[in-house]
């Protein structure tokens, strides 16, 4: 099927409202993005300025004391001791590799 002139002409025609066609096409995601910028910046800026309902602070409110932050027991009054956790002493004799299990064999 051969490209006749006439249809040329027609094509010629429409090219100018398939270029700004275009042209909208590409501008649009980058005015979407500009728009969505702009409302992040002023929900940001509204929650900088807003004052904050403070949450978690429970029935005893601020005045309630935790006795285990004070590091004191409840039936004497004293400070507790800290129990420290120790490792296990490493047997003497034994060796250890320190590569051990890092290496793997795919060979089989």
């Amino acid at each position: 099927m051969a490209l006749l002139p006439i249809d040329l002409q027609a094509v010629f025609a429409q090219l100018n409202q398939v270029g700004a066609e275009q042209g909208n096409l590409r501008e649009a995601a980058t005015l979407h993005q500009s728009l969505q910028g702009a409302d992040l910046a002023s929900r940001t800026q509204h929650q900088d300025h807003a004052v904050n309902e403070s949450r978690g602070v429970g029935d005893d409110g601020v005045e309630g004391v935790n006795e285990e932050a004070q590091g004191q027991d409840r039936q004497s009054g004293q400070p507790r001791q800290r129990q420290k956790k120790e490792d296990p002493p490493a047997p003497r004799g034994t060796f250890q590799d320190p590569d051990l299990g890092r290496h793997i064999d795919i060979k089989g």
